[in-house]
């Protein structure tokens, strides 16, 4: 939402717990900011959602150690061809562009029977077992 105090514009946020409230103005206020960051933004940062804070912190933890990890590592889990599951690097191929270079891990967790075989029991561990943790969470706060 704009704020007229800053020169830049703020992601909005919503509160789970505000949504289900029993009381109908939180409720109805929260209901409206959703409609709001849906039609204006497109996205917003869901607050108050159920998802610890270090659940949260782990998988951010856990992601960065496995971007750390050597080359070599990484690899084992590369991308097949005309696949976007895996490793892999990713950049804009075009000569009106600079070209921006980015180093991306893609991988399906749930449902369980859509997890490519060469992927998901060569993640890791404990960042497998955090993912797994992590995506149920997600999945129950849908």
């Amino acid at each position: 939402m704009f704020n007229p105090d800053h020169d830049h514009a703020e992601i909005p946020f919503i509160d789970m717990q505000k949504l289900l409230s029993q009381e109908s103005t939180d409720s109805e206020s929260e209901l409206a900011k959703l409609h709001f960051a849906c039609k204006e933004w497109g996205f917003f940062q869901l607050v108050n959602h159920g998802v610890s804070s270090s659940l949260m912190d782990k998988v951010k933890t856990e992601i960065q150690d496995f971007f750390n990890l050597a080359m070599e590592d990484k690899k084992k889990l590369w991308q097949t061809p005309r696949d976007v599951e895996g490793f892999g690097q990713a950049f804009v191929v075009s000569e009106d562009q600079k070209l921006d270079w980015a180093d991306i891990f893609f991988m399906t967790t749930l449902p369980v029977e859509m997890r490519r075989p060469h992927l998901f029991p060569n993640v890791p561990s404990p960042f497998r077992e955090t993912l797994e943790v992590y995506s149920l969470e997600v999945k129950n706060l849908a």
